[in-house]
């Protein structure tokens, strides 16, 4: 295909990313249950992640003509770290709701994102550039909740081992 080495990185990391988000995102709400015990703020976490994320992708578009690509990335991909961060330690509701408007928030360098790749391409290989990219982005997504889930499972086996572990004679 052809592909520069600029956007060989972008889809390299926009993979990784999607491998990472795959692996936790299917159990960040039974996470939020268990910490706060509520259903209800499990699915608010979620729901108030996705309405910042739309409002700052609008946000991204106009940013990233405004002031080029880079700035955008580094700080969208340095805010959607410490989200993660902040919902790895949070314990009360008004934690993960900053995690998650953190993260929503983060999202606002998607548009960047795409218009570095787009610039950065030869114009008669988008098309094929584009579908290229939404499968490396989606494709590790795939199979990434398997391993998070298969790696649930290894920590409760390990749990269950060490708390059996004094039965032994």
């Amino acid at each position: 295909m052809g592909v520069g080495s600029n956007i060989m990185l972008l889809l390299a990391t926009s993979a990784l990313l999607s491998l990472s988000m795959g692996v936790a995102y299917p159990f960040l709400s039974e996470y939020i249950y268990s910490v706060t015990s509520s259903p209800l703020i499990a699915g608010t976490v979620a729901s108030a992640r996705s309405v910042v994320c739309v409002a700052s992708l609008m946000f991204g578009g106009y940013l990233s003509d405004m002031v080029g690509r880079k700035r955008p990335i580094w700080i969208g991909t340095f805010l959607l770290g410490l989200s993660q961060l902040v919902y790895a330690l949070a314990s009360s509701t008004f934690e993960f709701l900053v995690a998650a408007v953190c993260e929503g928030f983060a999202y606002f360098y998607f548009p960047a994102f795409n218009a570095m790749i787009m610039d950065s391409a030869e114009s008669g290989r988008l098309p094929r550039l584009f579908t290229f990219a939404l499968i490396a982005d989606h494709l590790p997504y795939t199979a990434s909740p398997v391993l998070g889930g298969i790696r649930c499972l290894w920590v409760w086996a390990r749990i269950l081992c060490s708390c059996l572990q004094p039965l032994r004679c």
